[in-house]
């Protein structure tokens, strides 16, 4: 399945109104969005001592240096690349 355009575009808009946030992290154009996007679907980041896990996506057409992530929703984990969008459970 791949991410929304949609829920892509509210991801970007909530990235946009947070950037004068004083205690906001470092942000990517393209990272941050997608992963407020998969927090708005209701998805949360599975992490390792606070870190996305993240591993080289494997259907990116850009490349094996585009990192997807994991998450997990209603106790199923995905990966979720914010390159090519593409969300699966492999």
């Amino acid at each position: 399945m791949q991410m929304s355009t949609a829920l892509l575009e509210q991801g970007r808009q909530q990235c946009a109104a947070t950037m004068s946030d004083p205690n906001r992290g470092p942000r990517d154009p393209v990272i941050t969005p997608f992963v407020m996007a998969m927090k708005l679907g209701g998805y949360e980041e599975v992490l390792v001592n606070r870190c996305g896990k993240l591993r080289a996506c494997p259907t990116c057409p850009v490349g094996t240096a585009n990192y997807s992530q994991q998450y997990l929703k209603d106790g199923h984990t995905v990966w979720a690349c914010p390159h090519c969008r593409n969300i699966t459970t492999d």
